[in-house]
């Protein structure tokens, strides 16, 4: 989660003065509701190394872009 949250806001910054912080919004939910969809397939005997990658893309969607968008449209 850590990642996302150094490396998403700022790229997500420079995207909001290009384009519609509605439409980078719901790019965002969307990248994380794949990584929560991704998260609901997992079976309690499957392998911990899969976990990362959903939590990385909730990390992404949610709380890597919309802290920037928020700061900017504000």
């Amino acid at each position: 989660m850590t990642a996302p949250m150094l490396v998403v806001p700022l790229l997500a910054g420079r995207m909001a003065q290009r384009v519609s912080p509605g439409l980078l919004s719901g790019i965002g939910f969307l990248v994380s509701a794949i990584g929560a969809w991704l998260l609901m397939g997992m079976s309690p005997d499957g392998s911990l190394w899969m976990m990362p990658i959903p939590m990385l893309l909730i990390g992404i969607g949610v709380i890597g872009s919309m802290w920037q968008i928020e700061e900017n449209t504000v």
